[in-house]
């Protein structure tokens, strides 16, 4: 059991969404059912600082508040954007397989707690009345596999790139965004599979709405370092990027074992990602991350800082930056 304090430096004036995790994490602590972890009122006291989201690249608003430099060796971040370098110790959404994470025990791959607050996921109908063998919605703009996937022809999909749409999605599916977020969950209440491929960063939220609503996830994603927790080959399928004409061949043959997937699916998201668990799922993660040994390593650790030499990372990260300075 551990004592965690919760807290977010992120500024909202220029990322309005950067503290909502802190918000939804605190929300989901007190509906918590567990009952082992608990959170805490003064970072002094707590096994865990922990610090959900920032708003700034290389988390700059994190490493040098008087925070984290005052409880560096318990403090962790959870951070769910679509690409990061893990220069910090926690539990990053979108963590990328690289020769030194699979066995980090203080980089942990994560969940997007915007799925637990959409309750319009809890879908009713039967998978087996589904229309669509497989379907996918999304910006086909944000990865080569993706407009590939668009690409698709088989009578049996509904396939669908939102980056013809005059607005982008917003953060979850209500407010001004809505229709479209009824059009997905429509569209994934309608199929068998849903397409979960990866986009700016190799994961996505999708993955775990297609939990949510009992179908069958297809995970298209090599680099994609899967969460603790779930057993993702019981309900789940896997397609390597560079074999997407093998998809509707492969769902097909599988079609027989939808139901039961979905019905795994649903079940292993309920275990682990509910309202009133996904607290508990989080700050055991948290928690192992703060008792890792990132410090330690000095090589590994300077193998993630040189991911800031890829021109994504270098360019946003370090130059942009500096030139608003």
């Amino acid at each position: 059991m551990a004592k965690l304090y919760l807290t977010c430096e992120a500024d909202t004036s220029n990322q309005p969404y950067a503290r909502r995790d802190y918000e939804r994490l605190l929300q989901f602590s007190k509906k918590d059912r567990v009952g082992r972890h608990t959170v805490c009122d003064n970072p002094h006291d707590s096994d865990v600082v922990a610090f959900i989201g920032s708003g700034k690249p290389n988390f700059s608003d994190v490493r040098s508040s008087d925070l984290f430099k005052k409880y560096r060796d318990k403090s962790v971040i959870f951070y769910s954007g679509d690409r990061s370098i893990p220069v910090m110790p926690g539990v990053y959404s979108s963590l990328e397989r690289k020769p030194y994470t699979p066995d980090q025990d203080s980089i942990l791959a994560g969940y997007y707690l915007r799925v637990t607050e959409n309750d319009s996921l809890d879908v009713q109908q039967d998978i087996r009345d589904a229309s669509y063998l497989f379907s996918f919605i999304g910006n086909a703009n944000n990865h080569s596999v993706r407009k590939e996937i668009c690409n698709i022809s088989s009578s049996r999909a509904y396939l669908k790139d939102s980056s013809t749409d005059a607005v982008q999605q917003a953060d979850g599916t209500l407010g001004e965004n809505r229709s479209r977020g009824e059009l997905s969950r429509d569209v994934i209440a309608n199929s068998t599979c849903v397409l979960c491929p990866r986009g700016i960063g190799v994961a996505t939220w999708r993955l775990f709405e297609t939990m949510r609503a009992g179908r069958v996830p297809v995970i298209i994603s090599d680099h994609w370092v899967r969460p603790r927790g779930p057993a993702w080959d019981a309900f789940s399928i896997t397609v390597k990027e560079s074999e997407l004409s093998t998809l509707p061949n492969l769902l097909q043959e599988s079609e027989d074992l939808a139901p039961a997937k979905g019905a795994r699916a649903r079940e292993e998201w309920e275990n682990w990602y509910a309202g009133d668990v996904v607290f508990n799922t989080i700050a055991t993660d948290l928690l192992a991350a703060c008792t890792g040994n990132y410090y330690q390593h000095r090589i590994r650790r300077a193998l993630i800082y040189s991911q800031y030499l890829n021109p994504h990372y270098f360019r946003y990260w370090l130059i942009s930056p500096m030139l608003r300075k």
